[in-house]
């Protein structure tokens, strides 16, 4: 497994790691190399891999340098935080993601809802179906393309737009930092989603 290391100073370096005796043995090098590699990544701090803080003789297996888990645990978090405000607009958060994506651009097709929110049709069209029967949504077919379901926004849901305003102006004072903070952290948070999807394929 090779893995780049940009060191201080626009400097780069490679770091090749070999297994030598067994998969174990492999397995343990690659899981070390991701997690410090990742965490090091979102933090800007690799200085410290390239000084020597991966060690590969310390236990990889510490939940304390996941970043899998980081992420995970903050996720939690956040839809806990998310809950009584969605249970007033009558949505869940897998809802109240596609209703976001209808307010930003209506009369969109399934496919499309899909790709912007990393949804397989399978788990979509559930979400859409429950959206139809609570009165948020319509399914139409496009004029151009009868082959294509397109889907609207009803007068409701398109009114519930309003009772959700407020909602990231909450997720911000919850958070306990800025807004130029959060959207440093997006960027970050983006680049390795993008990072792990091309390498997960």
């Amino acid at each position: 497994m090779l893995v780049t290391i940009r060191e201080p100073r626009g400097r780069l370096s490679k770091a090749t790691y070999i297994a030598q005796d067994s998969l174990s043995l492999k397995s343990r090098k690659c899981i070390a190399v991701m997690h410090f590699y990742v965490y090091d990544y979102l933090s800007h701090d690799l200085s410290k891999v390239a000084y020597g803080v991966l060690n590969m003789t310390d236990d990889p297996l510490k939940l304390d340098t996941f970043i899998c888990f980081a992420l995970y645990s903050a996720n939690h978090a956040m839809n806990r935080l998310y809950k009584p405000m969605l249970d007033e607009l009558n949505l869940t958060y897998p809802q109240y993601l596609v209703m976001v994506t209808l307010w930003e651009e209506d009369g969109q097709t399934v496919g499309g809802i899909g790709e912007k929110l990393f949804l397989e049709s399978s788990t979509l069209t559930p979400l859409l179906k429950r959206l139809e029967a609570a009165g948020f949504i319509r399914r139409t077919r496009s004029k151009e393309d009868e082959r294509q379901v397109l889907i609207r926004l009803t007068s409701e849901g398109t009114a519930l737009k309003k009772k959700a305003t407020g909602i990231p102006a909450c997720i911000l004072d919850a958070s306990d930092t800025t807004a130029n903070e959060l959207t440093r952290l997006k960027v970050e948070i983006i680049k390795l989603r993008e990072a792990l999807s091309k390498n997960a394929a």
